[in-house]
């Protein structure tokens, strides 16, 4: 009975996808593959001037910091509600393109800047591969303050494990479990396969990843130097309770 609720709930989200799926081509592919990159979404101006503002709050001993265990992932969350620059140049610009090539609108957003610096054994942004949300669907848009290759801890995700589809698939061949929201490595290359690839996002600063966080992802452990960049959240209703208490406002 449990495996048949599932099925008729992912069933429920694929269809409501489908739908939507028609609007044009940048949901189709966002449908799709669960992901799409609009590159130089943000001009050179507009990253400089957000990485100087970063620098400057994540000095500033008012704000919220959070450090990971290993001081390699340095955030604020909130950064637009203390700092006007995100608001103006990053949030209204999402907003603007979600609004106009997917419809879709939210009832709460905030945005999210982090300093990913090399240390010895980090996990890199996000801890490891995860999952946000488990069984709806969570949107985000990455945006790169740095150009962002292998070395400096760039954005991976397993194309398609968004889907329902694909998710019943691994879900009854016991590759992964309801309500599962972090993976090992040994997990995530049993997921791996010629449809479900690892995409490893190599881009340019000021390029946007816009993404659908219930598919696999993370950000791959930094090897080299410094990555800045910054993650706009939306929910469709409340901003989960674990977030409210890091916010900055």
């Amino acid at each position: 009975m449990y495996k048949y609720k599932i099925l008729f709930r992912e069933l429920f989200y694929f269809l409501k996808s489908f739908f939507n799926s028609k609007k044009n081509n940048y949901y189709k592919n966002f449908f799709n593959d669960g992901y799409i990159i609009v590159s130089e979404f943000l001009n050179i101006v507009e990253v400089n001037e957000l990485k100087e503002s970063l620098e400057q709050e994540l000095n500033n001993k008012k704000n919220k910091i959070i450090i990971d265990d290993k001081q390699s992932d340095i955030r604020i969350y909130g950064v637009d509600k203390i700092n006007k620059k995100f608001e103006n140049i990053i949030n209204n610009k999402v907003d603007t393109f979600f609004k106009k090539n997917f419809g879709f609108t939210f009832e709460n957003s905030f945005l999210m800047a982090n300093k990913l610096i090399y240390k010895k054994n980090n996990l890199g942004s996000g801890q490891g591969w995860h999952r946000d949300s488990e069984p709806i669907d969570q949107y985000k848009c990455l945006i790169y303050l740095d150009d962002v290759s292998s070395n400096n801890g760039p954005f991976q995700y397993i194309k398609k494990t968004h889907s329902p589809l694909s998710f019943l698939k691994l879900f009854f061949y016991k590759k992964i479990r309801y309500y599962q929201y972090r993976f090992n490595q040994k997990e995530i290359d049993n997921i791996i396969s010629s449809d479900l690839k690892c995409i490893t996002f190599n881009e340019k600063k000021g390029s946007a990843i816009f993404f659908n966080s219930r598919g696999i992802h993370r950000g791959m452990p930094i090897s080299k130097g410094i990555r800045y960049a910054c993650t706009s959240y939306y929910f469709d209703k409340n901003i989960p309770q674990h977030l409210k208490e890091v916010l900055n406002e």
